[in-house]
């Protein structure tokens, strides 16, 4: 299905040169970044943030009830101000849709919305920028539809 919204945000296709300029990656499980929680339908979660290509999270493309999510806990509290999203499962869906939400503490019931996103059908990192940078230590991806 696709995303008609202009309050969706597309990405970029980056290569490693691009991403080496970006800093430090504060999703990397080297860095003790965790996947803490999924959606209970969800296989993998523990592959997340891992440079495997070999491992992957998998999720049914169709939910009974809600969304693909997952809540990915930072190495520490920074200024979230891009987030770089890749899928390489040549046998999977790509994300199309997605949302990300920010907070300081989990587990909680209050998310700040830090934006609407959009990603292209490919098998690339892709860069997304926050419209207004914002403070978290806590990120749920939610994948609202797929490629």
């Amino acid at each position: 299905k696709a995303v008609a919204d202009s309050k969706f945000t597309k990405g970029t296709v980056v290569d490693d040169k691009h991403l080496a300029t970006l800093g430090v990656n504060h999703a990397a499980f080297d860095l003790g970044s965790k996947a803490l929680a999924t959606n209970k339908d969800a296989k993998g979660q523990s592959a997340l943030l891992r440079t495997d290509r070999d491992k992957y999270w998998i999720s049914p493309c169709k939910l009974d009830k809600g969304v693909l999510w997952v809540v990915i806990e930072l190495s520490e509290i920074i200024h979230v101000h891009t987030i770089v999203l890749g899928s390489f499962e040549y046998y999977s869906s790509t994300p199309n849709a997605f949302q990300v939400l920010g907070q300081l503490v989990y587990p909680t019931e209050e998310w700040q919305v830090l934006g609407h996103f959009q990603a292209s059908s490919t098998r690339q990192y892709q860069e997304f920028k926050l419209k207004a940078p914002v403070m978290a230590k806590f990120l749920k991806l939610r994948f609202l539809s797929h490629h």
